[in-house]
């Protein structure tokens, strides 16, 4: 990263535009059904928790893994 009070900066402004999304969320609007590519149709309530929250957790992993391999801490 070049700039990362720019990055930062960034990443607080997502995190209020979800937290406003999820919270605005109604019952109907997570069952609705959407169609995503190689995984079908499911409803929002799923999406949100495999691609928003199971998938990111997955990347994590994947960052450790990888300091670990060139010793970093």
């Amino acid at each position: 990263l070049r700039d990362v009070p720019l990055f930062v900066g960034y990443m607080k402004k997502v995190w209020a535009s979800t937290e406003e999304y999820v919270k605005a969320l109604s019952p109907a609007e997570l069952d609705r059904k959407v169609a995503l590519k190689f995984v079908g149709e499911m409803p929002v309530a799923r999406v949100l928790a495999m691609v928003g929250i199971t998938h990111g957790f997955t990347h994590f992993g994947e960052i450790e893994l990888a300091r670990t391999l060139v010793g970093a801490k």
